[in-house]
């Protein structure tokens, strides 16, 4: 079997997804501008960069099992899921370009996200280039290493967590 290099595969699939991602948030957000209220927008907007996030917990989780020794290594599934949290982290941005604060919509992100948006867009980027790095290292085929680029991954996500969402309490 042909296989790509890893880096040319994540390339090629974060390429797919933005692109896609990209022109389904285009016509979403020229239909709202012309037919919908400002909370319309917003509402919209949280709901797209809610499925987003869910989207990032669904690839982290087994890979927070296994970095944890709950379930056992796969460096498939790591390297599967690391391109496509790799390939949903430039999304964020994409995503939280959209300033809810002040719209009546139910979210937990902060107002800190876009009084701080450097520090939140390098969290981002952190997040994209630990997950690539996890799936290089995957593709390699050895689990040395691999719990601790694990764990920085989830260190990246956590930071975001800690610093621009509301506390679940």
């Amino acid at each position: 079997m042909n296989r790509l290099w890893p880096c040319t595969r994540i390339t090629a699939i974060s390429a797919a997804f933005g692109t896609l991602f990209a022109l389904t948030l285009t016509s979403a957000t020229s239909y709202a501008d012309g037919h919908r209220g400002d909370n319309d927008k917003a509402e919209r907007a949280v709901q797209t960069r809610q499925s987003a996030l869910k989207l990032m917990g669904f690839y982290m989780g087994p890979l927070g099992a296994m970095a944890r020794g709950r379930v056992p290594v796969d460096l498939a599934v790591i390297e599967n899921n690391a391109i496509r949290i790799a390939s949903l982290a430039p999304m964020l941005k994409e995503t939280f370009k959209s300033d809810t604060r002040g719209a009546e919509v139910e979210t937990e992100a902060l107002d800190v996200i876009w009084e701080q948006w450097d520090k939140f867009t390098t969290n981002a980027d952190a997040t994209e280039e630990k997950a690539t790095a996890l799936a290089t290292l995957a593709a390699a085929g050895s689990e040395d290493g691999i719990r601790q680029a694990i764990g920085a991954v989830g260190k990246t996500c956590g930071g975001c967590h800690d610093d621009f969402r509301e506390d679940d309490d």
